[in-house]
């Protein structure tokens, strides 16, 4: 199983990479967040949980989220409730069969 601990070692390794090739890399078209790590999870609860441990506002709407910004990144949880995934799933379910012409 994948811990937070693990996520936090990669991400000091992903720093340490951009460090050595930042001269290298192209910017991104966006700069003013540079990246947003986006965490789904199973509940709204779990959700609320993050909010209190970053101590940051709670989000409710069809989603509920929470965003940690820490200048050019942020960190998100996002929880979608069923009844929005299912009306997702609804428009989604025939978009293979359509064919979009100029």
């Amino acid at each position: 199983m994948v811990t937070y601990q693990d996520y936090a070692k990669d991400l000091r390794t992903l720093a340490d990479i951009l460090d050595a090739h930042a001269d290298d890399l192209p910017m991104p078209m966006h700069p003013s967040v540079l990246m947003d790590i986006t965490i789904h999870v199973l509940e709204a609860r779990d959700v609320e949980q993050a909010a209190r441990a970053l101590e940051v506002p709670l989000e409710r709407g069809n989603h509920t989220t929470t965003t940690k910004a820490l200048g050019t990144v942020q960190l998100r949880f996002v929880h979608i409730d069923n009844a929005s995934m299912a009306r997702y799933d609804a428009r989604n379910s025939y978009a293979n069969n359509l064919r979009v012409t100029s």
